[in-house]
């Protein structure tokens, strides 16, 4: 059996090499983690993004043995670190991915705060999850997941109505936050909490306290620092087919216990009860 690395060891190498500090943001799709490491990164607060997607083989930590070692972790986050600080971006089950990978590598290892010298947690998070919901419906359905300032935009995505389709998706998007909870409940890490609508309306007050909480120096306010990502918005951009699909969604949802609810939604709703209450998942599935 392989010897498991010292994890003292490992944070004295990193600080030898300058990198004294970090964070991750753990974050549920949609929720405006792109702008936020892009705005960030042009703070020169690191250089965090999604790093830890998996399988490994067919992302950027192909690069480093996709992180077989220690040295390629060294090495990995070394080469992406940037003014003393790694910084990267997780959903829970790539955090999850990753923790197991690094606890094959490093005695004692529980959790990130471990291996990362100075380590800080940033939770990220909308309030409106139906919008969140729907962008996520819309992303999936189209392709499309982010818009670039200057990018060619011809049309509304060509995405149709499915009220199971916008209702899965914000059980995921639910499941996903209880999960972030219950995580940080069960390391005893109380992380920084940013709503992504305060961060658009009033991003001065939010990247003050997210600094004071990195223990770093606060930038200069500058309200205009959100359009630093150079993202543009679908929603705002393709506002008919978003506010549509809200409305619809919002009608059908908000009438569920109604007797026409098998009328409305045909039987999409009868396959979806049967697959609860009928425990549809415990079954085999059918040879093909």
């Amino acid at each position: 059996m392989t010897r498991r690395s010292s994890l003292v060891e490992f944070r004295d190498r990193l600080r030898d090499r300058g990198i004294d500090r970090s964070y991750s943001i753990a974050f549920t799709p949609r929720s405006g983690s792109t702008l936020l490491c892009r705005v960030l990164g042009h703070l020169s607060c690191g250089r965090p993004d999604e790093y830890f997607q998996y399988p490994y083989q067919s992302n950027r930590l192909s690069a480093h043995n996709c992180l077989s070692s220690a040295e390629d972790v060294l090495g990995f986050v070394e080469s992406n670190a940037a003014n003393r600080i790694f910084a990267s971006k997780l959903s829970n089950d790539q955090r999850a991915h990753l923790d197991e990978r690094l606890e094959a590598l490093f005695e004692g290892y529980r959790r990130l705060d471990d291996l990362l010298p100075g380590h800080r947690w940033i939770v990220l998070a909308r309030r409106d999850l139906v919008g969140q919901a729907i962008s996520l419906y819309v992303a999936r359905k189209s392709s499309r997941w982010h818009l670039q300032r200057g990018d060619r935009w011809d049309a509304d995505p060509d995405v149709g109505y499915d009220y199971f389709g916008i209702y899965a998706d914000l059980l995921y998007l639910a499941s996903s936050a209880v999960g972030l909870d219950a995580y940080f409940q069960s390391i005893g890490v109380t992380p920084f909490r940013l709503c992504y609508e305060d961060f658009l309306e009033r991003p001065g007050p939010s990247l003050n306290g997210l600094f004071d909480y990195l223990e770093l120096k606060a930038p200069a306010p500058d309200p205009s620092i959100v359009h630093d990502g150079d993202l543009v918005q679908i929603s705002r951009r393709a506002a008919a087919l978003y506010a549509d699909l809200r409305s619809r969604f919002l009608e059908d949802f908000l009438s569920m216990g109604r007797t026409d609810r098998h009328r409305r939604l045909g039987s999409e709703l009868a396959n979806w009860d049967r697959f609860f209450t009928e425990e549809q998942w415990a079954r085999p599935c059918p040879q093909t």
